[in-house]
C-alpha cells in the first residue's frame, strides 16, 4: 500500500512538471509584442484580446447607426439641394462624385458621445500603434453593416461602413494616445463622476501638455470648484488658454494679459456701437473705421472666468480702467466657503 501511494505521488509530480513545462514553453513562444507585464510581474491581456475587445465595442457603435446631425444635414442640403434619402445613398455610392469624400468624413465621424462611451475601455486597454494597425486590418477585411438615421432617431437607409471611412474613424478616436498619469489621477479625484469621461475625451483630443501646463491644469482642477452646469465651460476655457500660452509657467500674468485683451476689445466694440448710432456703416468704412463683430457678453463671461481662476489659485486678480467688480455667483460651488464668496464680492 505504501508503494502504491509513493508511486501515485511520483506520477503526480511528473504530470505537474509536464503541464508546467508545456505552459511555459508555449508562453515563451508567444511574441513579446503580444505580452504586457504589470508592476507585480503578472502577465495581463495580450494584444489580440485588446483588439478583440475594442472591436466588439466598435461593432456596437456601428450597429446603432450614424446620426445625420444638424451640421451634416446643413452640408447635405446646401451642397446637394435638399436631396432625398435615395439620392444621398446614390451620392455615397458614387466614387466619381467630388463631394462624396467630405460627405463620408462628416457622416462617419465618432462624435463626443461615442468617444465618451469608449473612453473607459481605451484607458483600460492602453493600446499601442501595432494594436491599432491590427484592428484596422481586421476592420478593412470585413464588410461592416450599419445604417443612417436622423437626429430624431428615424432610420433613413441601411448601408455599409465605407473602407475609406475606417482609418479616419480610428484615427479620430486617438486610441493609442495615453493620458498623463498625474492628470488622470487628479481628474479621477476631483471631477464629478458624471463628467470624468467627458473631461478625459477632451484631453485625448487635445495635443499633449508639457510639464508646466500639466501642473497648472492639475492645480486648476484641485483649486477651482464650480458647479456641474458650468464645469465644461470653465474646463474648455482652461484647455483653450493652455493651448494658446507658452511654457514659461507664468500663468497668472498670461491670464491677466488675456483679460486685458478682452477688456480692450469690449471698449473698442462699445466705441464702434457709438459711431454706428450716429452714422451708417458705409460712411464709417469710408472714414477708415473697421466694422467689429464682437460678442461683448461672451468676453465679459470669459473675464469672469479668469477672475474666478486667479482668485482661487493665486488669491488675487486685477481690474482695468472703469471696470467694476462684477462677480458671477453662479460660478461658485457648493463646497466654497462663505469667506471665499465674501472675498470675491469685496
Amino acid at each position: 500500500m505504501a508503494d502504491l501511494i509513493n508511486n501515485v505521488r511520483v506520477l503526480s509530480y511528473i504530470v505537474e512538471r509536464i503541464i508546467t513545462e508545456w505552459i511555459f514553453s508555449g508562453f515563451a513562444r508567444e511574441p513579446m509584442e503580444n505580452r504586457e507585464q504589470t508592476k507585480k510581474g503578472m502577465w495581463i491581456m495580450a494584444s489580440e484580446e485588446k483588439v478583440s475587445e475594442l472591436k466588439r465595442k466598435l461593432q456596437g457603435v456601428f450597429n446603432r447607426g450614424f446620426t445625420l446631425d444638424a451640421d451634416v444635414m446643413h452640408f447635405i442640403d446646401s451642397t446637394f439641394l435638399s436631396p432625398s434619402p435615395g439620392e444621398i445613398r446614390e451620392i455615397m455610392e458614387d466614387p466619381s462624385n467630388c463631394e462624396r469624400d467630405p460627405l463620408i468624413e462628416l457622416i462617419f465621424f465618432p462624435d463626443e458621445a461615442v468617444q465618451e462611451e469608449l473612453e473607459e475601455t481605451l484607458e483600460k486597454l492602453s493600446l499601442s500603434s501595432p494594436d491599432e494597425k491590427a484592428l484596422l486590418s481586421e476592420l478593412t477585411a470585413e464588410t461592416i453593416p450599419t445604417y443612417l438615421k436622423l437626429a430624431s432617431g428615424e432610420p433613413l437607409f441601411d448601408t455599409q461602413l465605407p473602407d475609406e471611412a475606417k482609418p479616419l474613424f480610428l484615427s479620430r478616436l486617438k486610441i493609442t494616445k495615453p493620458l498623463d498619469d498625474g492628470i488622470r489621477n487628479v481628474v479621477d479625484a476631483n471631477v464629478d463622476a458624471s463628467l470624468v469621461a467627458k473631461v478625459k475625451v477632451r484631453l485625448r483630443n487635445k495635443p499633449a501638455l508639457g510639464p508646466d501646463k500639466s501642473d497648472f491644469l492639475c492645480l486648476y482642477l484641485e483649486k477651482v470648484k464650480v458647479g456641474k452646469k458650468i464645469f465644461v465651460e470653465y474646463f474648455d476655457f482652461v484647455l483653450g488658454f493652455l493651448g494658446e500660452t507658452g511654457e514659461d509657467g507664468d500663468y497668472y500674468t498670461a491670464l491677466i494679459d488675456k483679460k486685458r485683451f478682452y477688456y480692450q476689445s469690449i471698449k473698442q466694440a462699445e466705441k464702434f456701437d457709438e459711431h454706428l448710432g450716429s452714422s451708417n456703416i458705409e460712411t464709417m468704412i469710408m472714414k477708415g473705421i473697421t466694422p467689429l463683430s464682437i460678442d461683448k457678453d461672451d468676453l465679459r463671461r470669459k473675464m469672469d472666468i479668469i477672475d474666478r481662476i486667479c482668485q482661487k489659485i493665486y488669491g488675487k486678480t486685477e481690474f482695468f480702467g472703469d471696470m467694476q467688480k462684477n462677480v458671477d455667483l453662479g460660478s461658485f460651488h457648493g463646497d466654497d466657503k462663505l469667506a471665499d464668496i465674501l472675498k470675491a464680492l469685496t
